[in-house]
């Protein structure tokens, strides 16, 4: 995946409190990122991307129904513009998540 800034857009297969939408970065096959509910931090391999989510705003819904700390198992399917996604939580097999990468810029 190419180094830079993503916007990143989820959402799960649960009960719905709507998309989530963040930010992240990428150098060296290195994600880091957040939204104003959690910070992520993962690692693309060959198989995909395991992405850990880590609850920092306790007060505010979530698209994750409530699961404070998760770690997310995607596969990517790179494109043009960025990147499409699909997994699941890893303890929870039928919470399915979805979503998009969008690249935004290089990074400095």
């Amino acid at each position: 995946m190419k180094d830079g800034i993503y916007k990143m857009v989820f959402e799960n297969n649960g009960q719905r409190n709507g998309q989530c939408d963040g930010v992240i970065s990428i150098r060296k096959n290195h994600l880091n990122g957040g939204d104003n509910v959690f910070f992520y931090r993962g690692i693309i391999n060959s198989e995909g991307v395991s992405l850990r989510v880590a609850r920092i705003n306790p007060g505010d819904t979530t698209v994750m129904n409530g699961i404070d700390n998760v770690e997310l198992v995607l596969k990517l399917n790179e494109s043009s513009f960025g990147a499409n996604f699909e997994g699941h939580v890893w303890s929870r097999p039928d919470l399915t998540v979805r979503g998009s990468l969008t690249f935004l810029s290089d990074l400095l």
